[in-house]
């Protein structure tokens, strides 16, 4: 099977692709990080070994994810987008017989939903990666529910030999609202905390640099705690899965400080508080559970054992492979174009008719027409009768005057 994919995220996608051309697939992606997949355009995950496609290539440099050409999609079989409603909405008359999955990563609002909700009805296909997403306000439900994963065999290993306390997460301060900046500062002061990842030079004292892959494994097997304080509005992300699978010790905020009101936030419901980790809106609980996860190797120990045995049950690479095959293995006829009720502006969601002077013209020339075929081609006389008839049809539409400037402002070129 052949699968465009369109990413906006470089770590998910290394992870994604990896995990489709296991599975066998061909794919290709768009501007993505790994368009070359040997050249990584981020430096955040490795080169990826997998084949190259120069003629799809030497298409996507004169295209946008935004306006694709139509040869790239003529090569797919699936059209895979990830999280960006726009790559799906601009290019849906290329869709036309394709299988197109919307695959969301945390970051839907009820903007995006309602953008896609046109298209669901078409034969969009969802994947959420929680199931966290269905609660929020105006969702367009799920196909699956794919979470995000990682291989047990590469995040393992844990030591804690080090007091230190770490995060991963980039332009924390930068987008402090979102990433809780204030509670971690809260919960990390005393302690030799440190927050890796890029941009993050602003962080002061908690400034530890940006790590490339191996070193960023290295940090989470040596570190004793992880600080979670969560992405918003994100369920989750790939910070949790690699701490949680890796086994160190993870300390969380809960839903008071990570949800942004929808019920989104899944980390209490992941994180079984004193089991599989500490987590809770209390702050001054969280630093005692950080201060004794420090002292105490033996509980650092156990907490992280659990927490990676929960994380390979949720997110373990064989669960979430047989995931994305069954989904993609099931039949699919394909999407519908819909361009009369999506593309044209006949019509917006839920049945509101539009106002603009293409519709209003478009109509005229439809009754024209018909009026012409019933009548025998009579012209000025017949398109006067036909003005009245179209007043009586859209008669429960919109009310007489509207109606009358419009066809009047339509005669007189406004």
């Amino acid at each position: 099977m052949r699968i465009l994919y369109l990413s906006c995220h470089a770590a998910l996608e290394y992870d994604e692709l990896r995990l489709l051309a296991g599975l066998g697939h061909e794919v290709f992606s768009v501007h993505g990080a790994y368009q070359v997949p040997h050249a990584p355009a981020d430096s955040l995950r490795p080169p990826l070994p997998l084949p190259r496609y120069p003629a799809l290539e030497a298409i996507a440099r004169q295209c946008t994810r935004e306006r694709l050409d139509p040869r790239l999609v003529a090569w797919a079989d699936v059209i895979l987008v990830m999280h960006a409603p726009e790559w799906i909405t601009n290019n849906w008359h290329l869709y036309r017989g394709k299988r197109v999955i919307w695959r969301s990563i945390g970051q839907s609002t009820p903007r995006t939903e309602r953008m896609l909700r046109p298209y669901r009805r078409l034969g969009l296909e969802v994947v959420r990666h929680s199931p966290g997403d269905l609660r929020i306000p105006g969702n367009i439900g799920a196909d699956a529910i794919i979470r995000f994963y990682k291989d047990p065999k590469e995040f393992c290993g844990w030591t804690g030999h080090t007091n230190e306390v770490i995060t991963l997460n980039r332009s924390m301060r930068a987008r402090a609202a979102a990433c809780n900046f204030a509670a971690f500062v809260a919960l990390a002061r005393g302690f030799n905390a440190r927050v890796y990842g890029h941009g993050n030079e602003d962080t002061g004292p908690f400034h530890g640099g940006a790590l490339d892959y191996e070193a960023m494994k290295q940090k989470l097997r040596e570190a004793r705690v992880y600080l979670y304080t969560g992405t918003k509005p994100a369920g989750y992300t790939l910070g949790l899965v690699e701490a949680m699978m890796t086994g160190i010790p993870v300390v969380a905020i809960g839903p008071r400080w990570g949800d942004v009101g929808w019920g989104t936030y899944e980390v209490h419901h992941i994180i079984r508080n004193g089991v599989d980790g500490f987590v809770s809106d209390d702050l001054g609980y969280l630093r005692q559970c950080i201060a004794r996860l420090l002292q105490d190797r033996g509980l650092a120990t156990a907490i992280g054992h659990n927490g990676r045995q929960r994380a390979i049950a949720l997110f373990g690479e064989a669960a979430i492979r047989a995931q994305w095959a069954a989904l993609l293995g099931r039949p699919h006829r394909g999407v519908r174009s819909g361009r009369r009720r999506v593309r044209s502006g006949l019509r917006r969601p839920f049945g509101r008719v539009l106002s603009g002077r293409s519709y209003w013209r478009r109509r005229l020339l439809r009754r024209r027409r018909l009026l012409r075929r019933r009548r025998g081609g009579l012209r000025r006389r017949g398109f006067s009768r036909g003005r009245l008839r179209l007043h009586a049809v859209f008669r429960r539409v919109a009310p007489r005057r509207k109606l009358a400037r419009r066809i009047t402002g339509l005669r007189h070129g406004r």
